[in-house]
C-alpha cells in the first residue's frame, strides 16, 4: 500500500463503515443501517447479474423472508435508492447505484487492508482508533 493516500482512503472507508454500522446519523449524508446496506448491495449484485430482479430473488439470495425484503425495499425506496411497485420488478435508481458502488468499494478497501495486515490481530478496537473514534 502507498502510505499517505491509501491510508487516508482507508481511514475514510473505515470511519464511514463504522458510522453506518453504529447507526450514526449525519445531516450531510444519508447514512444507512447495516441492514439497509445489505439489501442495497444484494439488489445491486442481482441487477448486475440478471435482467429483472423480484422480491423473491432477493429473499432467496439473502435467505430472508419476502416480507423482510418488502419492508427493506420500502425504506430504500423512501430514501430514493430503489424503485419498486407491489408485485413488480426492483430497479436501482442512479443514487442507488452510486451508493451501492460506494459501499462495495469501501468493503473492498477494508478487505484489502485486512489481507495486507496478514492476520496480525487487527481488531475492531484498532479500526475504531484508526477511524478517530475514542472510548468513553
Amino acid at each position: 500500500m502507498k502510505s499517505g493516500y491509501n491510508k487516508k482512503l482507508l481511514k475514510y472507508a473505515i470511519k464511514y463503515r463504522f458510522g453506518c454500522l453504529l447507526g450514526e446519523i449525519s445531516k450531510r449524508r444519508r447514512i444507512m443501517t447495516a441492514s439497509n446496506q445489505m439489501y442495497l448491495k444484494a439488489v445491486y449484485a442481482l441487477c448486475e447479474k440478471y435482467r429483472s430482479v423480484r422480491v423473491v430473488d432477493i429473499a432467496a439470495a439473502l435467505s430472508v423472508s419476502k416480507a423482510s425484503v418488502c419492508y427493506a425495499l420500502e425504506r430504500l425506496s423512501e430514501k430514493g435508492y430503489v424503485m419498486h411497485e407491489s408485485y413488480g420488478d426492483v430497479q436501482l435508481t442512479a443514487s442507488g447505484k452510486k451508493a451501492a458502488g460506494a459501499l462495495l468499494a469501501s468493503d473492498i478497501r477494508i478487505k484489502q487492508y485486512l489481507k495486507h495486515e496478514g492476520g496480525t490481530g487487527v481488531s475492531f478496537t484498532r479500526f475504531g482508533e484508526m477511524a478517530g473514534q475514542t472510548d468513553g
